[in-house]
C-alpha cells in the first residue's frame, strides 16, 4: 500500500497490519487448541459420530431411492450442509472442516451429527415419506442452536 501513496495510504496499511497481526493471533490460539487433550478426544469421537451419519445417511439414500427419489445422491452433501449451517456463522469451503473447530464446537457437531442419525433413522423405521423425514430433520436443525459459532472466534 506504500507504494499507492496518497492519504489514505498509511490507514490502509495500518488496517492491513492490524487484520494480519489478529489473524497471526487466532491462529497460534487455534494450533495451542489442537495440542489439548480435549480437542484431540472431540476429534476421535467426531469421527466416528461422522461414521454412525454417514451409514445412516447411506441407508436413507437407499430409502429415497426406494420411494421414487431422482437425485437422493445428493443427500450426503445437502445433509452436511444443513448440519454445519445450523451451528456456524459462516460454512467454510474446507474439506477438513474439523481441523478449524474449537473442542466445543466439535463437540457441538458430534450433537448434531448423531441427532441427524438418529431422526433419518426413526422417520425411516416410522415408514415416513422421505420428503417428510428431511422437512423434519431441517426444522429440527434449524431450531438446534440459537447462537451460532464463529470460525476461528477469538
Amino acid at each position: 500500500m506504500s507504494f499507492i501513496g496518497g492519504r489514505k495510504s498509511r490507514e490502509g496499511q495500518k488496517i492491513l497490519v492490524d487484520e494480519f497481526i489478529l489473524m497471526e493471533k487466532l491462529l497460534a490460539k487455534q494450533s495451542k487448541e489442537r495440542e489439548t487433550i480435549a480437542f484431540q478426544l472431540m476429534r476421535t469421537e467426531g469421527k466416528d459420530a461422522r461414521k454412525i451419519l454417514t451409514d445412516i445417511v447411506r441407508l436413507f439414500i437407499n430409502y429415497a431411492k426406494d420411494n421414487g427419489s431422482q437425485s437422493a445422491e445428493r443427500y450426503y452433501s445437502i445433509i452436511t450442509q444443513l448440519i454445519y449451517k445450523s451451528f456456524l456463522i459462516i460454512t467454510p469451503n474446507a474439506t477438513e472442516i474439523r481441523e478449524i473447530l474449537t473442542a466445543v464446537q466439535l463437540s457441538q457437531l458430534q450433537t448434531l451429527e448423531l441427532m441427524a442419525a438418529n431422526l433419518l433413522e426413526k422417520g425411516m423405521d416410522g415408514k415416513q415419506a422421505y420428503k417428510a423425514i428431511y422437512r423434519d430433520l431441517k426444522k429440527e436443525m434449524s431450531s438446534y442452536v440459537s447462537n451460532k459459532s464463529p470460525v476461528l472466534n477469538g
